[in-house]
This record gives C-alpha cells, sequence and structure tokens, in this order.
C-alpha cells in the first residue's frame, strides 16, 4: 500500500510538471495572437525579416589554427530555450565540420530548422560573441530600432509562428532561412518607434517573469521526484530485507 501511494504521488507530480509545461505557451499565446486572429489597436504583421537581419558565414578551415567556439543542435536545450555551455565545441580550423559556417553574436536567436516543431531555438549569450554555429540554424539578428532581441526570441518560439513554418516541412521534417524570414510576427505600433519598444520591454518583462517562476517551480518539482524516487528505492529494499 505505501509503495502504491508513493508511485500515486510521483504521477501527481510529473501531471503538475506536464501542466506547469503549458504555462509559457498559454502566457505567449495570450500576448501573441495567431495570425488570423485579431490585432490590438495600432499592431501590424511584419515579416520576420522586417525586423531582423541575416548574418555572415565564414570558412573556419581558412584560418587552420585558429580555436573557436562551434555550437550545433546537440547543444540546445529545447526545455529551457538555452544553449547548454557544457555542449559547445571547441574546435580549431583544420577541425572544423563542413556545417560550421555560420558567425554567431551576442543576443542573436538561432532557430534549428530540422524538425522546428522541436523549438531548438536559443539567445546566444554573451561569452559565445563572435564565433560558430552550424548551418543546421537559421541566425536571426535583431533590428534594433525594429525590434527587442528578447521579444523577438518569444515571438518566433510561439506556436503560432510555428505552425506557419510545419506545413512547408510536411514532406521533409526541415524549413530553410527564408521560410523563417517570410514568416510574420506581430509588433506593436510600428509606425512609431519609442511608443513599439517600449511596449516590447513590457511584454518581455512580463514573459521573463513568467518563465523564472515556472522554472523555479519545475525545479522544486523535479527535487521532489528524486525525494520519491529515493522513497520507493528504500521501501523495495526493506521488502527485500523482509522487513515490511
Amino acid at each position: 500500500a505505501l509503495l502504491g501511494e508513493v508511485r500515486a504521488l510521483r504521477e501527481d507530480v510529473q501531471s503538475m510538471r506536464r501542466d506547469l509545461a503549458q504555462v509559457m505557451e498559454s502566457a505567449m499565446a495570450e500576448v501573441f495572437p495567431d495570425p488570423q486572429g485579431e490585432l490590438p489597436q495600432g499592431w501590424e504583421w511584419k515579416q520576420t525579416s522586417d525586423v531582423a537581419q541575416d548574418t555572415n558565414r565564414k570558412n573556419p578551415s581558412a584560418r587552420p589554427d585558429k580555436s573557436f567556439s562551434y555550437v550545433d543542435i546537440a547543444a540546445i536545450d529545447n526545455k529551457n530555450y538555452c544553449i547548454h555551455l557544457e555542449g559547445v565545441k571547441e574546435i580549431q580550423g583544420k577541425g572544423a565540420p563542413s556545417r560550421a559556417r555560420k558567425v554567431i553574436k551576442a543576443n542573436d536567436i538561432i532557430f534549428a530548422t530540422t524538425r522546428p516543431y522541436l523549438k531548438n531555438i536559443a539567445i546566444v549569450p554573451q561569452g559565445l560573441d563572435n564565433q560558430i554555429c552550424s548551418t543546421g540554424f537559421c541566425v536571426l539578428r535583431a533590428k534594433p530600432d525594429k525590434v527587442i532581441h528578447e521579444y523577438l526570441f518569444f515571438a518566433v518560439l510561439t506556436n503560432s509562428f510555428i505552425n506557419q513554418l510545419i506545413p512547408k516541412g510536411a514532406n521533409y521534417p526541415a524549413v530553410n532561412d527564408s521560410d523563417i524570414y517570410q514568416a510574420i510576427i506581430p509588433i506593436p505600433c510600428p509606425d512609431e518607434p519609442v511608443c513599439s519598444l517600449t511596449e516590447q520591454r513590457r511584454i518581455v518583462s512580463y514573459l521573463n517573469r513568467i518563465a523564472e517562476e515556472t522554472r523555479a517551480m519545475d525545479a522544486l518539482l523535479e527535487h521532489d521526484l528524486r525525494d520519491l524516487d529515493a522513497l520507493e528505492q528504500s521501501i523495495l529494499a526493506a521488502a527485500f530485507r523482509g522487513e515490511m
């Protein structure tokens, strides 16, 4: 009976974690309407290319003895939407993979083009400024007079943005950079830059607060799961020894 109660508790905690994962999705859906939905007054749909610029490439093998940090899809944490620095590879130019071509700068958004529904999306941290990522990413660099990089990040993370891409990758689970640049995102008051950027900052602050709260709650639930796993093992060990 005790073991059954522990396992039931674990199911409850796992269910709470699944519900928690939907909190951020709901918050973003509240802020970013569906392309078929109605926009707040003064807002407009803009192609990603209107608010973000493409970035340059270079061939690291041109400097064979120079070391650089290389980010590929394996380094992306698609639960917390960040780059795991321990997953970033340090490579010399002469050993660079053929896909190591795209230059990244701090605050760029990297968006994996294979299976976009997996949301392998992250903001480049300061420590990876002027490094290299795989051609398997579309690199989005916010035009600072049009969009805040964190607003752009949240906008491309939404299901409404991803759903614009999925039909194009239906036969093969990948899209290309132009698909991402042609997709649309909602921009507040684009004809009034000061007003637009102020509203974007407010939205980013709101979403960051929810993200921090959900991460903190998830960490507590993860700790509870570890405790329940340990309790289950101790119950099984006691039963094996005939103590129950």
